[in-house]
């Protein structure tokens, strides 16, 4: 039974481990029609989503591991999960991200073409105090950002509707009979009555009462009270205990029993409410993440993708769902360095890659390709370099891309495909940089096995370079390039 999406997608398989018993009758059981299970939340990072083509039983085809940017501090093998869960809480990122279904569409790509892929989340680098504050804050201004212009639309799309009844209304009314027009007039004046008609002047009468700072006040408690509804639906990603709802629910309680006690007016109502809220939702998320949520530096992130190559390659060979070794790599940003990173230390991974002549090529995604240039500015320095890689120069020399070309045999550099943009900060000198270095150390054919793929186009940026849905997206280009350097890459080996 195929999946109607073209597709069969198993979400949440931890790659940690050697693949199990368990995953194997999980995907067989996908192939065979049945639904996926929903699976409870986990902190732990290391998990996969696989991604096959309709025609996986036929088990000939290549298979791809995708691993996803963020700086090494953000993100998710589904991008827009993790700005609604305690790692952050982002309402404008996590719209954005999920309207454009952010790295889980590159999977399904993949599958649609016949092509199995492997999309994996890894451990993340986490920023200090206080840092972290100013992170957070950001995440709330974004937030405020977001419901702002949904009540803006919501608000004018109101108007509009109220100015079409109001035109239909002038043009329909002089044709009713008496009758009907005496029951429309009932209609309304029953609705004016009503508890709905009640609540509606009540609102109105407040609002207009308040003064711009009470309306501030209300709109931030607003804001906190959904954000808080969405922690509550979404619980297991936070990890909200009942008793901590309970005590939270129990505190606006006395705080509503206090207000009404001392007869409170109006704006001193509003101004506790939207601060007590405020409060709430804000500790809880810090407190959340910064207690449940371990760090995690280099080496520990390309050691979890080196460990997802290597569940990858073992399942295939279990299931001979794909054909393990015809292995593509591929990353964008920060996940392009770990793809090329980990395709270049091969060799200090043996134990986790067992063959690394199996990587058939690396697709690099306006990725990094050396680290010392990110100390040269404060900002890059502060939020990336530090919390992953730590102070020490001789690691950001090892963790270099750029820096490991010289330390591998001639033989044995993968093919590797360089992709840009053309707003894409100071990446792109980075990538004529690797290339020139890659041809210094290949001896091969440098134009048949590292190819650069710069997108001209001004309105491609950083994020959109590897957005499937995008007119024009790369992995077409991606898709027939590799195609090519394959059958190049064989003639000349030959």
């Amino acid at each position: 039974m195929a999946d109607e999406r073209g597709f069969y997608v198993i979400r949440d398989l931890k790659y940690s481990t050697e693949p199990t018993e368990e995953q194997v009758e999980q995907v067989r059981q996908r192939l065979g029609g049945v639904p996926a299970e929903a699976r409870p939340c986990d902190l732990c990072k290391n998990l996969l989503d696989l991604y096959l083509p309709t025609t996986a039983t036929g088990g000939g085809g290549p298979v791809v591991v995708f691993v996803h940017g963020g700086g090494w501090r953000r993100g998710d093998k589904m991008a827009w999960k993790h700005f609604l869960s305690l790692y952050d809480t982002n309402f404008l990122v996590y719209s954005i991200l999920w309207l454009y279904d952010m790295y889980g569409s590159i999977g399904s790509w993949f599958a649609r073409n016949g092509v199995a892929c492997v999309v994996i989340s890894y451990p993340l680098a986490r920023l200090s105090f206080p840092l972290s504050v100013v992170e957070m804050f950001t995440s709330f201004v974004f937030s405020l950002a977001f419901w702002l212009l949904l009540a803006t639309t919501l608000a004018s799309v109101s108007l509009l509707l109220s100015g079409l009844y109001v035109a239909v209304n002038s043009l329909v009314k002089p044709l009713m009979s008496d009758d009907l027009l005496a029951l429309a007039e009932d209609a309304q004046l029953r609705l004016d009555e009503s508890v709905v008609g009640v609540l509606r002047d009540a609102i109105l009468s407040a609002l207009a009462s308040m003064s711009p700072l009470d309306l501030c006040c209300v709109f931030i408690a607003m804001t906190q009270a959904v954000t808080w509804l969405c922690i509550v639906y979404r619980r297991r990603d936070y990890r909200i205990s009942p008793s901590t709802l309970a005590l939270q629910v129990g505190a606006f309680g006395c705080l509503a029993q206090r207000l009404h006690a001392h007869d409170t007016d109006l704006h001193t109502a509003v101004v506790a409410t939207s601060v007590f809220l405020l409060v709430i939702v804000q500790v809880t998320i810090y407190t959340r993440r910064y207690v449940l949520v371990q760090p995690a530096q280099y080496p520990e992130n390309i050691n979890a993708v080196a460990d997802s190559i290597r569940w990858t390659k073992a399942f295939g060979r279990k299931t001979g769902l794909y054909r393990p070794d015809r292995l593509f790599l591929m990353g964008h940003s920060a996940g392009g360095h770990l793809v090329a990173l980990v395709a270049l230390q091969g060799t200090g991974h043996a134990e986790r890659l067992a063959v690394t002549d199996d990587i058939k090529g690396v697709l690099c995604l306006s990725a990094v390709y050396e680290l010392t240039p990110l100390s040269d500015t404060l900002l890059s320095r502060c939020l990336y370099l530090l919390p992953t890689f730590g102070r020490d120069p001789r690691v950001w020399r090892k963790a270099s891309p750029i820096l490991q070309l010289a330390r591998r045999s001639h033989q044995n550099i993968p093919p590797f495909l360089v992709v840009t943009a053309s707003w894409d900060f100071s990446l792109g000198p980075q990538a004529d940089n690797f290339l020139e270095e890659y041809r210094r150390y290949n001896d091969r054919d440098h134009n048949e096995t590292c190819r650069h793929h710069p997108m001209h186009e001004p309105s491609r940026h950083h994020l959109e370079v590897q957005l499937p849905r995008s007119p024009t997206h790369v992995l077409s280009a991606v898709h027939k390039e590799h195609r090519a350097t394959a059958r190049r890459v064989g003639r000349v080996a030959s």
